[in-house]
């Protein structure tokens, strides 16, 4: 089997037990891939970690399933979202990997800065693991609001899990719904919307027989709502969201409700960060 050193796998972590799950994914997509795995743990200036790499690299090796596994190990110094980015653009990184902060009994997750800061300036794809990585991600959820963006989201996750199902979804809903009952007018927005999600699709410039394959959902309500009653109805592995690169704060296809979003769904997801 050949390997791929050009664009690597890069997980963080902070040798704490909440990065385990990370770390478990991130050695199955590097296999997945056929490519090398980079394993960052972003070092505090001052530290003894920081004068003694080999002190730093074997504590890295100690929080690993196998110490002994075949891996390249990064440590950069500072502030742990800048030195995770940089190291991942040093890198060529293919994808990032991270874990949550933090969980508590509500089922909410905490992302942490580093999460927040990866998604709004890294320029690969943030994966965010919640779940234990039992198996390959085989079926996706990708939310488009029809933008490029949640384009190139789409075409993102289809170019790296090409043997996976892809539903599409789309959140729609009247204009000022909670005041307006016409009938009429939700049939139209309803139609409205189906023919953008074709014309979506269709300009995705997917292989055809990918394109034919890609199983889509308009489903009427906000994102919020729309998203638990598909992650209800289809159990996907993997959540894709897209989000503009010019902004500085992290803003998804659907506004400023990405953050909420990445926190309150369950299943791991994938941020593709359009850079244009």
């Amino acid at each position: 089997m050949t390997t791929d050193t050009t664009q690597p796998v890069l997980v963080a972590t902070d040798l704490s037990a909440r990065s385990d799950r990370a770390v478990e994914r991130g050695f199955k997509l590097a296999k997945y891939f056929k490519t090398r795995l980079v394993v960052c743990h972003a070092v505090e200036p001052g530290s003894s970690a920081a004068d003694n790499r080999n002190v730093a690299e074997n504590a890295v090796r100690q929080a690993l399933p196998d110490p002994n596994a075949d891996i390249d190990i990064a440590l950069p110094t500072g502030s742990a979202p800048q030195a995770i980015a940089g190291a991942a653009q040093d890198a060529n990184a293919r994808i990032i990997v991270a874990g949550i902060a933090r969980w508590n009994s509500l089922g909410d997750y905490f992302l942490g800065n580093a999460i927040e800061h990866l998604v709004s300036n890294a320029e690969q794809p943030v994966l965010v693991v919640k779940t234990r990585a039992h198996a390959g991600y085989k079926r996706l959820l990708v939310a488009t609001d029809f933008s490029d963006c949640s384009r190139l989201a789409l075409k993102t996750a289809a170019g790296m899990f090409p043997d996976a199902e892809i539903h599409l979804f789309h959140a729609w809903h009247v204009p000022y719904d909670g005041w307006q009952r016409d009938q009429t007018l939700a049939d139209e927005t309803a139609q409205e919307a189906d023919r953008r999600m074709a014309e979506f699709l269709a300009s995705a410039d997917l292989p055809a027989e990918l394109s034919d394959s890609v199983r889509t959902h308009m489903v009427h309500g906000d994102f919020g709502v729309a998203t638990l009653s598909m992650l209800d109805a289809i159990d996907p592995d993997l959540v894709v969201l897209g989000t503009h690169g010019e902004s500085g704060f992290i803003r998804c296809i659907i506004g400023s409700t990405a953050l909420a979003a990445l926190e309150f769904i369950d299943r791991d997801a994938m941020v593709v960060r359009d850079l244009t």
